[in-house]
């Protein structure tokens, strides 16, 4: 005879052949638990308690507000909700939520739990009047101290509109007792659902913030202060690691009487937050605004998610310094009562930061698969950014008057033509019509073609098609699918005064007044400007800018004696990006015209200057009166005429020679301007001035002349207009004052007239000259010597006008010096404009249309010092001690005449900036107070006052740009979080702070800290990232210290490229390990603390039965799916795994019994979440009641989820002397009963046994007290059942047991060894 005795204490083995098995193993086991009293020694199986419902989620109900909601336990009639808060706030912003009993009618007859607030700000989502929150799906977890953090949702399935759904953050906290309270703590419509489960870390600050951090790889990260004021009224957007937040602009509103420490120029941005939360993105700036001697007021319009702002200076101290970022503000305000925000720049500093610092403050929304906590950092993996791209064809075109336009693609020679009309697919005569959407397309257009640059291109030009105009072939402007522009002229320096400026009275100083600064430049005339737009989505994310169109603007009235006149461009949405349902504003940029963009370097008047026949310096010229040579006589300096005082009947002026130049202000501020003329210069002529009346305002020796102009511009001046078109003579020059200059006598000018545009142009070429005259190479105008303290010019010596006889009586002509680019902007075509920078020329609208300024152009009436005569005396001048500057004649005093032309020209240079002042310029003192003026004062200019808002700057699209958005292989780490900070840091990342994992293993599907080490798990790959790494070192007492090595996410060091997971739940750990199921090979592993990797052995044949889908869909644990969830059990000292997959035929969860480091059976239970806090495994369960919570090991025996009790089983096999083919007989073994009260049931026995081999089958036998099993004693006995359906005895080298336990009746049993005898 032969024993064979089965002791359990090796746990599972379902690997092993039966002949092989140990009898020390289980071949399954499932809620019967292995026991042992030291680890070692076997005491036997027992059975496992069920688990108890401790609680259910309260129903949800959304009301409007407060109607129907009362706090009188005597009900009006209609309403049926009592609220146990004494006094309803008056200040909330959402929808009143209500969790009470598990129905309607229940709110009639008990008090509710509490109240809060709904968190969807967009009040379009509306819930019904109730609505039933009932079916609550626990789907994630976390705990923050003591306390369970349970976080629920309605929604169990992919569909992205949440309106309907409810997200649910509750807080548990509960006694051994199972008496607990249930906290509602945020409801919204976040868009969480069960086919996502959320993972979630927490930290404890203080008793006002506790907060918890939490992803579920599918929307955008969240967070929340758990110890806020209660009812938390916020909105959904205060959850975000990155909040979506409506931003708007600063904007100045005026200057304060206040001295501030700063002179320059600014710009005002501001970010928002909530103590303790995040942070937004950066607002878009305003738009610049001087300071100078006064303190700008700013204002704008806070977003309601948020109740505090810091408020940033953007400060230029000079025209090309890098822009100097400060904190000058940080202070709360209120959403409910008021959130417009105002203040004064009184100049104080908080704090400096970095450009980077700046333009990254916020960061982009992201998408997390995982997360974890070391050294104060919270530590992110597989991120994907949401990037805001959005598709949308912004270009627009220009057609002609029939609806029809041109454009031409340069891909060669000849060039593509493309004819189309508004609908822009249809062909028109030979030409293809343009395919909606071809983003290659060069789009070139003929209405900005430059007529002198006709040779350049090897197509002739058509006259027909005057493209300028909308679709409607009347508006001027451009238009395409869905965007089109039009023009306009803004009013912005209106001043009913300029019909007086012409008195003379000194004491209306105002009439001789200049408009101050317009912050908000227009456009030169005539001149091509790049446009683009852009959007910005409610993160305040900017998308890359869109071409628009290279726009000619047209020409406009400069003045027209009341009204100066700033043109804009009109901006007009037809339809709007689709599929962005985020979109928040748009906005108009420009490309920086550059000094090789321009087109029109420079506008000026034109002015002849002459020698006087009379006495003086033989070598000095003066400029003419404005009447031209046959006006009214000019009052000239007394030292010039040929009296010895000055009268009113001076002398006409005669010339001898004549010298050309054009004037302007802007070129004495602006050096160089131009340095000389290059082949294709020309002048065009864009109109004329008239003058109204000189005024000669004098006292003894102090003399100012003034000329007021009017300029009228009602068109583009045609042929008629000016004569002959020429080009400018090759002795042109820029003419400083006080200097020697030679010109050429007799130049005659080029005709290059072009009747095809009806313009008249003269410019710099090859000089053929016509009849009438001829090229003179000696002829000088003498050395002639400047002697004047006036401005620099562009001046050219010639015999009479250039433009003729239209010039004269009064009128002289406005040219614009014009310059053929071949290369504006970079280049026309799609490669070259992709490569584009722009700047912001708008603030970001809401609506359809916007009036679009911003450009770099300021039509405004300026005031020209156009000479200053000095005459020196040969003896002292006491009575005006006036001093010798020198550089004139001998002599130690000099008198000063000076000649001041104020007139409205388009200028670069901000007006009422100009001069040491900004309050008293000598741009807008009076006249009569120049006298005293050089021209260094007079044009004295601090540049940084022209600074265009070029920070930030922002680009198109790069060709072949390939976006990359998923980063699955990268780590990041926030900024260092300290207790009690303003804002929270663990939601501000810094983009150097990242590292990339070898990307060949697959992507990050799980972070864990274990130890303080934090471990990466990518598909097949297993990383420690060492994250602020230490060594040790001696100080010179000896003593030892650790010195950080300064690198954040230090390096990396794979533990194995092998082994992995997709399943990122597997992955917990405990004390001494990590846990995690290997995807790849199907296998339960465990990272020990030495960073070792090995299997757990003994269930490869239990799992060999699952079969997962090779793909990213193994974490829908909760719905019933698919996936593995693991948690650590440290009541028992079990590593749990529930699996859920196709092949499973009933619940699986593994425990594997880390002090004995096997597994040692599995429960019946299929649990939605294993939940671990510290104290008791928790879990979710039941699929009609998925908003319950159960405490395990409090229940019933082996009754799960309120269901029917499970039959717990064993397995073993009997395999002794397996050479050996043997008869088995009889069993014998010890086991205890007991009831719930834990009385002794000694006639109690296991329900039935099942035997079998390779060949023989008992079946399931139940056993018979007294039948087929008595107790002897305290060992019960049995035979071993035969072939079912025969008498044969089983037989063989071994034999498969199964024993079976009734649970029905509460019962605890202990399984002691089982002993089989056998014989050969």
């Amino acid at each position: 005879m032969g024993a064979g005795k089965n002791t359990y204490i090796e746990g599972l083995d379902s690997d092993t052949s039966e002949a092989k098995i140990k009898a020390s193993k289980l071949r399954e086991c499932v809620d019967l638990k292995v026991f042992t009293t030291d680890g070692k020694t076997t005491v036997g199986l027992s059975s496992v308690k069920g688990n108890l419902k401790m609680l259910e989620l309260p129903s949800i109900y959304i009301r409007d507000r407060k109607d129907g909601v009362h706090k009188s336990t005597t009900l009006p009639a209609g309403h049926t909700v009592l609220l146990t808060e004494e006094v309803l706030p008056v200040n909330h912003r959402g929808k009143i939520v209500i969790s009470t009993s598990r129905t309607e009618a229940g709110m009639n007859n008990s008090n509710m739990l509490q109240y809060s607030y709904y968190a969807n700000r967009d009040t379009s989502k509306i819930f019904p009047r109730f609505t039933d929150g009932y079916n609550q799906n626990i789907c994630g977890w976390t705990t923050v101290r003591d306390d369970l953090i349970l976080f629920s949702t309605t929604n169990t399935s992919e569909i992205n509109d949440h309106s309907n759904d409810i997200f649910v953050i509750w807080r548990i906290r509960y006694k051994d007792d199972l008496s607990y309270t249930i906290q509602m703590m945020y409801v919204g419509n976040t868009p969480h659902t069960t086919k996502h489960m959320i993972e979630a870390i927490s930290r404890h600050e203080n008793n006002t913030i506790e907060k918890v951090y939490w992803t579920d790889g599918n929307v955008t990260a969240k967070h929340f202060n758990l110890s806020g004021t209660s009812p938390h009224d916020i909105y959904n957007a205060e959850l975000e690691f990155t909040p979506p937040t409506n931003l708007y602009a600063p904007r100045f509103n005026k200057w304060i009487e206040a001295e501030t420490t700063f002179k320059g120029m600014v710009q005002y941005a501001y970010s928002l937050y909530n103590r303790s939360g995040a942070e937004s993105r950066m607002s878009p700036l305003s738009l610049p605004t001087y300071l100078k001697d006064k303190q700008p007021n700013i204002s704008f319009w806070a977003d309601l998610s948020f109740k505090n702002a810091k408020i940033y200076r953007i400060y230029y101290e000079s025209h090309t310094s890098v822009p100097v970022v400060t904190l000058i503000m940080d202070r709360p305000y209120d959403p409910y009562t008021n959130n417009y925000i105002t203040f004064n720049d009184t100049g104080q500093i908080l704090e400096q930061i970095s450009l980077t610092e700046f333009a990254l403050t916020g960061g982009n929304p992201k998408i997390i698969e995982t997360l974890t906590e070391k050294d104060n950092r919270l530590i992110i993996g597989n991120i994907k950014e949401s990037q805001f791209d959005p598709t949308w064809d912004s270009r627009a075109y220009r057609f002609n008057n029939n609806g029809l336009g041109e454009l031409f693609k340069f891909n060669g020679d000849p060039l593509t033509r493309f004819g189309f009309t508004k609908e822009r697919t249809v062909s028109v005569g030979n030409y293809p019509g343009l395919t909606n959407g071809e983003e290659s397309l060069d789009c070139f257009q003929l209405s900005n073609l430059d007529p002198t640059t006709s040779s350049v291109f090897p197509y002739n030009l058509d006259p027909s098609i005057n493209e300028k105009f909308q679709v409607d072939g009347s508006t001027v402007g451009g238009e395409g699918p869905n965007i089109k522009y039009s023009f306009g002229a803004d009013d912005s320096l209106k001043d009913t005064t300029r019909t007086a400026f012409h008195s003379s009275n000194k004491d209306t100083n105002d009439r001789f007044g200049i408009k101050k600064f317009d912050v908000r430049a227009g456009y030169k005339r005539m001149e091509i400007y790049r446009f683009g737009i852009q959007f910005i989505n409610e993160y305040g994310q900017a998308s890359f800018v869109n071409w628009i169109a290279d726009i000619k603007f047209p020409s406009f009235d400069m003045d027209d004696g009341t009204v100066v006149k700033t043109p804009h461009l009109n901006v007009e949405i037809k339809n709007f990006p689709i599929g962005y349902n985020n979109l928040w504003s748009w906005r108009i940029l420009r490309a920086k015209r550059g000094e090789s963009d321009r087109t029109i370097i420079t506008q000026g008047i034109h002015q002849q200057w002459h020698k006087p026949v009379f006495g003086g310096d033989s070598d000095t010229v003066i400029p003419e009166s404005f009447g031209g040579l046959n006006s009214p006589p000019m009052k000239v300096p007394y030292f010039m005429a040929t009296g010895s005082n000055y009268n009113d009947e001076a002398e006409k002026i005669t010339a001898t020679n004549t010298i050309n130049s054009l004037i302007n202000n802007e070129m004495n501020y602006i050096t160089p301007i131009i340095s000389e003329a290059v082949d294709g210069d020309y002048f065009h002529c864009i109109g004329k001035v008239t003058q109204i009346e000189p005024i000669f305002d004098y006292t003894t020796y102090e003399k100012v002349l003034v000329e007021f102009l009017n300029v009228k511009v009602t068109k583009q001046v045609t042929f008629s207009d000016v004569g002959t078109t020429r080009y400018i003579p090759e002795d042109l020059q820029v003419m400083l004052p006080n200097k020697r200059y030679q010109f050429k006598s007799n130049n005659k000018y080029n005709a290059c007239r072009n009747t095809m545009w009806g313009e008249s142009y003269y410019g710099k070429g090859t000089p053929t000259y016509t009849s009438g005259g001829s090229q003179t190479t000696t002829g000088t105008i003498g050395a002639t010597n400047l002697v004047a303290q006036g401005g620099k010019c562009i001046g050219w010596g010639s015999s009479g006008h250039p433009l003729g006889n239209d010039f004269n009586d009064q009128h002289s002509p406005i040219l614009d010096f014009r310059r053929r680019s071949r290369n504006q902007y970079g280049g026309f075509r799609h490669d070259q404009r992709a490569k584009t920078v722009y700047i912001p020329c708008s603030e970001p609208t809401r609506g359809t249309n916007n009036k679009i300024l911003g450009g770099d152009t300021y039509t405004a009436l300026t005031r020209i010092l156009k000479n200053s005569w000095f005459h020196a005396f040969d003896g002292a001048d006491t009575t005006n001690n006036r001093t010798n500057t020198g550089n004139v004649t001998t002599g130690n005093e000099i008198h000063a005449t000076k000649s001041v032309l104020e007139i409205v020209l388009e200028t670069t240079i901000p007006p009422g900036l100009e001069g040491s002042d900004v309050d008293n310029t000598f741009q807008t003192i009076h006249p009569s107070e120049l006298h005293d003026v050089t021209s260094n004062e007079f044009y004295d200019f601090d540049h940084v006052y022209r600074k265009e808002q070029d920070f930030p700057t922002f680009v198109s699209k790069p060709i072949n740009f390939n976006e990359v958005s998923n980063f699955d292989f990268l780590v990041r780490a926030s900024e260092p979080k300290f207790n009690n900070e303003l804002i929270d840091s663990f939601l501000r990342y810094r983009t150097n702070l990242f590292m990339e994992l070898d990307p060949k293993y697959g992507r990050i599907n799980r972070l864990i800290n274990h130890n303080d080490e934090v471990m990466s798990f990518q598909d097949t790959g297993i990383a420690h990232i060492v994250i602020n790494p230490r060594v040790q070192t001696s100080s010179l007492d000896g003593q030892a210290i650790q010195l950080g090595l300064g690198n954040v996410l230090h390096d990396k060091k794979y533990i194995s490229t092998k082994s992995g997971t997709k399943s990122k739940f597997s992955v917990f750990d405990s004390k001494k390990s990590i846990y995690f199921y290997d995807t790849l090979q199907n296998k339960i592993k465990t990272v020990t603390g030495d960073l070792d990797i090995s299997d757990l052995k003994g269930i490869h044949g239990k799992l060999s039965l699952i079969h997962f889908p090779d793909e990213y869909s193994i974490n829908e644990h909760i719905t019933g799916g698919v996936g593995v969830y693991g948690i650590f059990d440290p009541e028992h000292s079990e590593a749990l795994f529930s699996f859920k997959a196709a092949g499973i035929q009933a619940p699986m969860v593994l425990a594997f019994n880390e002090k004995s480091q096997v597994f040692t059976h599995s429960y019946g239970y299929s649990p939605q979440l294993l939940i671990n806090d510290s104290k008791n495994l928790l879990s979710t369960g039941g699929a009609d009641r998925p908003n319950d919570l159960w405490i395990h090991g409090r229940g019933n025996t082996s009754k799960y989820y309120d269901t029917t009790p499970i039959e717990s089983y064993f397995h073993v096999v009997v395999n002794g002397s397996t050479e050996l083919s043997k008869i088995f007989d009889n069993w014998a073994f010890n086991m205890e009963a007991y009831d719930a009260s834990g009385n002794d049931l000694p006639n109690v026995h296991p329900k039935a046994c099942r035997v079998y081999n390779d060949y023989q089958d008992s079946g399931i036998v139940p056993f018979v007290n007294r039948g087929n099993i008595r107790r002897l004693q305290r060992t019960w006995e049995a035979n071993i059942p035969r072939q079912q359906s025969s008498r044969l005895t089983m037989r063989g080298p071994w034999i498969n047991i199964i024993f079976y336990f009734d649970n029905n009746n509460d019962y605890t049993y202990v399984m002691h060894d089982l002993h089989t005898k056998y014989r050969p």
